[in-house]
């Protein structure tokens, strides 16, 4: 009885993601691209502030949580040296995110000016 469960559930599966994978194929042909972007870099562009505006929220939620794991150490030093490298990883991923905008512009200027634009 149970192989025949899972036999039925796999059938059903199968059946259910090939539908799904038909619709999309003719539903997709004729649309166009839902936004104005219409180059690479301004997907990246467009890509990178939804990024640095998701991490404007998530870091200060994770150095909380970093605060918490200290907390939670209650003087166990391997305890706190977990904390200590996750609030290090949070701030140098913070730095990285937050810093994303002005590396992009230095990148951008960097090869404009190799360019010689």
């Amino acid at each position: 009885m149970r192989i025949f469960n899972i036999i039925r559930n796999k059938i059903f599966l199968l059946t259910a993601f090939s539908y799904l994978i038909v619709a999309n194929v003719v539903v997709g042909e004729g649309l166009k691209p839902p936004t104005n972007i219409q180059s690479i870099p301004a997907l990246l562009t467009a890509i990178l502030e939804f990024v640095v505006d998701v991490g404007k929220y998530v870091i200060p939620l994770a150095i909380i949580y970093a605060g918490f794991k200290f907390v939670a150490a209650r003087g166990n030093p391997e305890e706190i040296e977990t904390a200590r490298r996750t609030l290090f990883w949070i701030l140098i991923g913070g730095a990285i995110i937050l810093g994303a905008q002005v590396l992009k512009t230095v990148i951008i200027g960097t090869v404009e000016g190799i360019q010689g634009r």
